[in-house]
């Protein structure tokens, strides 16, 4: 990573505890800006996003679930008989759409 490179750097050449400190501060910053951590609209939306990714990884695990005469969600999902499936489906897309 060349901000911690930087911060070394930085550390070499401190010779005081003040000149420790402002390195460590300016290579907190940096990473912070350039991860995009600085922003708090970015994280919330980012937030969002991994929120509706997890939520939809789930729902597509569900899709092996079978119901108790054994008969696949997906097999209902595709004759029209899980209308369960198609909300959350529509709702997981419609969190994704409102993030981006």
């Amino acid at each position: 990573d060349p901000n911690w490179a930087a911060f070394e750097r930085s550390l070499d050449e401190a010779s005081t505890v003040d000149e420790l400190i402002a390195a460590h501060d300016a290579f907190l910053d940096a990473c912070l800006k350039e991860g995009m951590l600085f922003w708090p609209t970015t994280l919330r939306r980012l937030d969002v996003i991994a929120k509706t990714c997890v939520a939809f990884a789930d729902a597509v695990a569900s899709l092996d679930d079978e119901d108790d005469a054994g008969v696949s969600v997906v097999n209902q999902a595709v004759a029209g008989e899980d209308g369960d499936l198609a909300r959350r489906l529509e709702s997981l897309e419609s969190s994704f759409d409102d993030c981006v």
